[in-house]
């Protein structure tokens, strides 16, 4: 155990059993936390709870971005169900500068192993120390990826296991959408962008969250009448559920972390020249500021197409009129992430 002060805030550095990745016996300081009072944390003098009881949110204070590289970034595609994460994954799967590390993705969720990733271990995992272990893991990961990259964009999430990640049979991600995967947990099985945003601040690393967003309509156009998740009640009560979860682990991370991206109702601004260019900044440096940089990233930020909002069958549209009160708390969800995204200067 290795105890530091850094001026009035106590860092414990929990030291775990080598073979067993638990706390080593009567270490005490080991199951305070190695978060809990890291000192990133102090400007806001709020704490973070200690076991995966606690909630499925397990950070409760404000995150504040510092780290910003012009190197090295990871991103996260943080949206709902059915907001567009296979349109991105074309799209990465095209990008010169990005890098996959299922190592990496399949300690924040692997559906194959739930309680040894991080995400599944907040809702699901009965052992008090797991979600701290977690957490460990994941900072040495992304510490690791920064050290062993360079001029790269780490993609965390939103590809599919099969093409990205075939040599690891023992880890399915999913799409880490929200949520993510189906089962009697679904409306609960979510990431925790707020928490990973503090694992890469501890991990100095420079995170980047786009944010998608579609239309309420269109969201269940795309999960149950192509896909077939759910019912159109439960999936849509799963959809707002999950909506407003995000809204409020977006309201306590730093703007300059996120960019939210409307291919929808916002078609000029994003698919204008400025607003490719923009976003494509704000993932990587490389992708606004040379010639071959832009070009290589406006070639490959083409696959995604504009969305019509309007363009819902008779089917769907007799659907959605099944479950107006539904229907309208995913519509006041989603509006309340583009507010959000417009009131920080954060929409494209």
């Amino acid at each position: 155990m290795h105890v530091v002060c850094v001026g009035t805030v106590l860092v414990v550095s929990a030291v775990l059993d080598a073979e067993t990745d638990e706390c080593r016996s009567g270490d005490s300081a080991c199951h305070v936390g190695f978060i809990q009072m890291s000192a990133f944390t102090k400007e806001k003098g709020a704490s973070v709870p200690t076991t995966a009881a606690n909630s499925t949110s397990t950070v409760t204070s404000f995150v504040s971005k510092k780290q910003f590289s012009s190197d090295v970034r990871f991103l996260f595609v943080a949206g709902v169900e059915g907001t567009g994460h296979h349109g991105w994954q074309d799209a990465l799967e095209t990008c010169g500068k990005c890098v996959f590390l299922p190592e990496v993705s399949c300690l924040l969720w692997n559906e194959l192993k739930d309680k040894d990733s991080l995400f599944p271990a907040l809702l699901r995992s009965k052992k008090p120390d797991i979600e701290l272990i977690l957490q460990h893991r994941v900072v040495d990961a992304l510490r690791t990826a920064q050290e062993q990259h360079n001029d790269s964009l780490i993609i965390l999430n939103a590809f599919e296991d099969e093409t990205v990640t075939g040599r690891h049979k023992e880890c399915y991600t999913g799409m880490m959408s929200y949520p993510n995967f189906n089962g009697p947990d679904k409306a609960l099985q979510r990431p925790d962008i707020q928490l990973l945003a503090q694992l890469a601040e501890l991990a100095e690393v420079d995170l980047r969250v786009l944010v998608l967003l579609r239309p309420a309509e269109q969201i269940l156009a795309s999960t149950v009448d192509n896909r077939h998740f759910e019912t159109e009640n439960r999936e849509g009560l799963f959809l707002a559920d999950n909506a407003q979860a995000l809204n409020l682990q977006l309201s306590r991370i730093d703007p300059e972390f996120m960019m939210c991206f409307d291919p929808y109702d916002r078609v000029d601004s994003v698919f204008s020249t400025s607003g490719k260019l923009r976003l494509g900044g704000f993932l990587h440096p490389t992708f606004n500021t040379t010639d071959e940089g832009k070009k290589a990233w406006l070639d490959e930020i083409g696959v995604i197409r504009p969305g019509d909002p309007t363009n819902i069958t008779a089917q769907e549209e007799s659907q959605a009129g099944g479950f107006q009160t539904v229907l309208g708390k995913l519509v006041q969800e989603m509006s309340s992430t583009t507010s959000f995204c417009s009131d920080t200067g954060r929409l494209l």
